[in-house]
């Protein structure tokens, strides 16, 4: 990633790789595991700390406390959004064409009640002499509804889902499977007229575009909703991600498993993963009990591995903000929840949760293997902070990107 002058600044520190053993995970009913995960580690591994007094404001698993959302299409651009200081939706983009950052702005749709959602679509459209991929945005509206808007070579929306009340801010990603593309959206709750700890208020929730209903631009184009009948007492706002597997004949990868995980009520890291092939099981959902308690709602994201990558399946990162308000990371895989936290000591101190950016799950991407967090900055600039992992050169680099204060 590059400043908003397009000339690289900021930390860089080295990342060592490692491999962790895959076996399978037999908590609750669901699939047996038959491919290997590369996963990587960070600078350093720590277990997660007690509560710690900092001077930053307390972040703690709320439904709302998710940071910036954030996605990266095939062509290396980059969308961040956020709820903004006057409540509205706005954006900022840093265009590969030109190797530096758009003005941030707002893009009118009225009022949010939560921090946005993003995914990105195989969708191309033209900017100014550009290719984009289509963006798809969610949140949970001023009057708790499900709502969204989407860029298709320009802005349309907002658009109501018509879902009744939503408990949390959403989290969305695109399935773009062998067998037709989808969206999923999820959420903590669904309530009427408001939400609470019941069975209704603390399970996930979820809705998905018709396979033959693509592109989903209107609330005629989604099922739901439908309560996931093995994820219960989820305390944070829930974080979703696409994983592709290769042996997907006759395409050399495809949208295999999508990776869901929140903040239990108690504030440990929970996941559950789902096969969608035709038949596909619920893996989950399962604790990583060496993670400790999280200081934010955790964000779940996929790294790319190249086509020529031995591993099967494509590896997932989680992170979130730890309880002595810096970043922390895990690396967990099908069959091994137990990674625990790694600490980026270099982060300093965040004033929201982190957010991975959802990467273009459906086609090959020079980048491949990078991934991008964002997160909003502390006192008093609050800025758009971003940590870019470079998987070519297997170094991590922090940059305060501006924009503030969010």
């Amino acid at each position: 990633m590059r400043s908003p002058a397009g000339k690289p600044r900021g930390f860089i520190f080295c990342r060592v790789a490692a491999v962790l053993a895959l076996g399978v995970a037999t908590i609750m009913p669901g699939l047996a595991a038959s491919s290997a995960n590369a996963a990587t580690l960070s600078p350093k591994a720590a277990t997660q700390p007690s509560v710690t007094a900092v001077s930053s404001p307390s972040v703690d698993a709320s439904a709302s406390a998710r940071g910036p959302a954030a996605v990266a299409d095939a062509y290396g651009n980059e969308f961040v959004f956020w709820k903004g200081a006057n409540g509205g939706l706005w954006e900022a983009v840093h265009y590969a064409h030109s190797n530096r950052w758009g003005k941030a702005h707002d893009l009118n749709m009225g009022k949010l009640g939560s921090e946005p959602t993003v995914a990105i679509t195989n969708q191309t459209f033209d900017s100014g002499g550009a290719p984009l991929n289509a963006q798809y945005v969610y949140w949970r509206g001023a009057n708790d509804k499900l709502m969204m808007a989407y860029w298709a070579g320009k802005w349309h929306g907002p658009v109501y889902l018509a879902t009744g009340v939503i408990c949390s801010q959403p989290a969305a990603t695109f399935v773009g499977g062998s067998d037709g593309p989808e969206m999923i959206i999820i959420w903590k709750g669904l309530a009427d007229p408001k939400c609470g700890n019941d069975s209704f208020g603390n399970h996930l929730w979820y809705i998905f575009s018709a396979r033959n209903a693509f592109p989903p631009t209107t609330a005629h184009d989604y099922s739901g909703p439908t309560e996931d009948p093995y994820a219960h007492f989820i305390g944070s706002s829930p974080s979703i991600t696409t994983v592709r597997s290769h042996g997907c004949a006759p395409s050399p990868l495809c949208a295999r498993y999508v990776v869901v995980a929140w903040g239990g009520t108690a504030g440990d890291l929970w996941q559950e993963i789902w096969d969608e092939n035709p038949g596909g099981r619920v893996q989950g959902p399962y604790k990583d009990a060496r993670a400790g308690r999280l200081g934010s709602s955790p964000s779940v994201g996929t790294v790319q591995l190249p086509l020529s990558s031995a591993a099967n399946t494509d590896t997932w990162e989680v992170v979130w903000r730890g309880r002595n308000g810096r970043l922390f990371f895990a690396h967990p895989s099908i069959g091994n929840p137990n990674v625990g936290a790694i600490e980026f000591p270099q982060s300093g101190l965040l004033d929201s949760a982190p957010t991975i950016a959802e990467t273009h799950p459906g086609l090959p991407i020079v980048d491949s293997n990078n991934m991008y967090i964002f997160w909003e900055g502390g006192a008093p600039k609050h800025d758009l902070w971003e940590g870019f992992y470079n998987g070519t050169k297997k170094a991590w680099h922090l940059y305060n990107v501006g924009m503030g204060p969010l």
